[in-house]
């Protein structure tokens, strides 16, 4: 039986519809048409390149002149996160042999096809699309990372198409888990971390499909990322990109980088709260929006926010909160917004002063945007830093190449340095080119170095080591010249990783030995380690300002120093002596769990200013009842760290 052409099933809208409905059809794609006009402007006129985005482009010019996927040209190590971007990415640039303008015009097609398929396929209906693509102007994390050269747009379209899938599946059969697993996988290839915002409606609709009838799709759909593993395993010799072992493997307690998390978010709070504004109405729209389908979403973004805060942020304000902001958005627009106006006037009054709070809205910035040195716990305006020198709107004006880090780069290649050091290596690594090997002291780039303690002085995303001593004369010269013969045993074997065969049985043999951190009892024996300690051994009392060469002063490694006592400590006080110059982190620990910390700040033992030890009497906080030891950390302060005494007082 046919079906009449005017049914509502296979009629395209508006036709056959009255007159009214059609004037408020046109009138709801004109005015979408000028909300999505409006977020282009704002990305137009944010458009940038961060100086992260040429450690990519370092890669990616290596891979284009037959290198491989390296950094430094002789060794093979994976400095990049996004592997799906940077391939987007290398494909542009081997078309035009050219970085920046090539990098924003794939940035801005991306979050243009990211906010055009949002608003025809996520959000509920065209009326609701404009209120949620204004919200997206509104939020200078979103804008800012819709452009800067990093993964943050092909994100936002893959979490896009995912959603689209989601939600618009009528029913979550195989082939609907097929789809959202082949789009998670690319999703964790372009940032491994994004898959948390995806992860609780994948396992949804694992349950709803059984979990039987699953394996099948699912192993299917992950078969990109597990190419992308066995891949990486076997050419570079890890699992995780070598920044992860840098910036999460410094041995910084778990409760600092939390801290550094919750600053993260009043950074984000003072600077743009709009973001954090939407992001906590999402995570409750569940107990509103009737529809079994948005929790395992907000969930998401609850897993997302936390894994960040987790980490300790980001020195980027705002970059990891770009991809939960967009998911949140898509939460509140997936019912209606077309209800009466009074309704209305709560929640766009508040996405109005949220708005307006911000310090740098989107659309009001010229070429005169700079920074301003503000810096709040480690975390910056990122764009404002960079904005001068790759500012789409200053394209024109020398660009990145006359960064003056850009410009140190030109004197390392006239002085004819093979091997140098340096911390910023995005438009400095970038303009050396291939032929002198960069050593990042904050481990980037640097296997060796990224399995070693980070020293104290540590902000998000940078972890300073210690470049051991003769290891630049060793890659200078290509002998093993390190002093250290545990640091000097472990870069053997990463030597034989990241430049011997391929294929060899020895260099198999050496990624299990790193993987599974055999030589991680080895490193407590060098200068870098954890001194492990008795109380006896530190508690004969030093006076105060006590030189801090006087026998029985010992420096603190990268480690920090664990001193155990006899027995559990219930009541009394804790009394250190200790480098005056700097501040130190007291963490206490019962049953090899560590309960609760202290912080002790600098105070300089003499009026005249010179150095020498401080005397601390510390009143332990009442969660540190019973503890068995403590862990005595530098933080903050200037040059190396020492420890006079540690004694128990009634």
């Amino acid at each position: 039986m046919s079906v009449p052409a005017t049914s509502p099933r296979l009629r395209p809208e508006g036709v056959g519809a009255p007159r009214d409905e059609l004037t408020r059809i046109a009138t709801e794609r004109v005015v979408l048409a000028i909300a999505l006009g409006v977020f282009a402007l704002a990305v137009l006129r944010t458009a940038w390149i961060c100086d992260d985005a040429y450690i990519n482009f370092r890669t990616i010019d290596n891979l284009l002149h037959g290198y491989g996927l390296r950094w430094n040209a002789a060794e093979r190590v994976q400095t990049f996160t996004d592997p799906l971007w940077l391939f987007l990415v290398a494909a542009a640039v081997g078309l035009t042999r050219e970085f920046y303008f090539t990098t924003i015009g794939v940035s801005l097609a991306a979050s243009a096809a990211a906010i055009g398929l949002y608003a025809k396929a996520v959000a509920a209906d065209r009326l609701t699309a404009v209120v949620g693509v204004m919200m997206l102007v509104c939020s200078k994390a979103f804008v800012d990372y819709s452009t800067g050269g990093l993964e943050n747009p092909l994100a936002h379209l893959l979490i896009v198409v995912f959603l689209a899938v989601y939600w618009r599946a009528r029913h979550h059969d195989v082939r609907t888990l097929g789809w959202l697993t082949a789009v998670a996988a690319l999703c964790t290839l372009t940032r491994m971390d994004s898959v948390l915002l995806l992860v609780p409606a994948l396992a949804a609709t694992v349950a709803a499909v059984g979990l039987r009838k699953s394996v099948v799709p699912v192993a299917v759909g992950a078969m990109p990322l597990i190419a992308w593993e066995l891949f990486s395993i076997l050419y570079y010799g890890q699992p995780l990109p070598n920044t992860a072992y840098a910036k999460l493997g410094g041995g910084i307690p778990q409760f600092e980088l939390v801290e550094q998390g919750a600053y993260f978010l009043l950074d984000s709070i003072a600077r743009d709260p709009l973001t954090l504004t939407i992001i906590g109405a999402a995570i409750v729209a569940p107990l509103i929006i009737r529809d079994s389908r948005v929790g395992p979403v907000a969930l998401g973004i609850i897993l997302t926010v936390s894994y960040v805060v987790a980490i300790g942020g980001d020195f980027m304000s705002g970059r990891f909160l770009a991809a939960p902001f967009l998911c949140s958005v898509a939460v509140l627009t997936r019912v209606s917004w077309r209800v009466p106006r009074n309704v209305l006037v709560f929640p766009v009054s508040v996405v109005l002063v949220a708005a307006a709070s911000s310090q740098t809205a989107p659309l009001t910035t010229d070429r005169t945007f700079h920074h301003d040195f503000q810096d709040r716990s480690g975390t910056v305006d990122e764009r404002r830093v960079y904005y001068q020198y790759t500012g789409l709107l200053n394209a024109g004006a020398g660009g990145p190449m006359q960064h003056p880090w850009a410009l140190h780069a030109r004197e390392v290649i006239a002085a004819g340095d093979r091997v140098t050091t340096y911390i910023a290596n995005g438009f400095f690594g970038f303009t050396l080119g291939r032929q002198v090997h960069v050593i990042d002291p904050m481990a980037l780039s640097d296997v060796l170095l990224a399995r070693l303690p980070a020293g104290p002085d540590w902000r998000p995303g940078h972890f300073p080591r210690r470049v051991p001593e003769g290891y630049v004369e060793t890659l200078a010269s290509g002998e093993n010249r390190i002093a250290e013969p545990a640091i000097a045993a472990l870069y053997e074997t990463v030597r034989l990783i990241v430049s011997g065969p391929l294929f060899s049985k020895a260099r198999l043999k050496a990624i299990w030995r790193l993987n599974t951190r055999g030589y991680a009892a080895s490193i407590d024996q060098t200068s870098y380690g954890v001194q492990r300690l008795h109380l006896a051994d530190v508690s004969t009392p030093l006076p105060e300002g006590t030189s801090l060469y006087q026998a029985g002063v010992r420096p603190i490694r990268e480690g920090g120093i664990d001193v155990s006592f006899d027995r559990p400590v219930t009541k009394g006080k804790i009394e250190i002596s200790a480098d005056g110059n700097d501040d130190y982190l007291i963490i206490f620990t019962r049953g090899g769990r560590d309960v609760c910390h202290q912080l002790v700040r600098a105070r300089w033992p003499h009026t005249d200013g010179s150095l020498g030890l401080a005397v601390h009497v510390l009143e332990p906080p009442a969660c540190a009842a019973g503890v068995d030891r403590i862990a005595i950390h530098p933080r903050h302060g200037f040059g190396p760290a020492f420890l006079g005494h540690v004694r128990l007082l009634p």
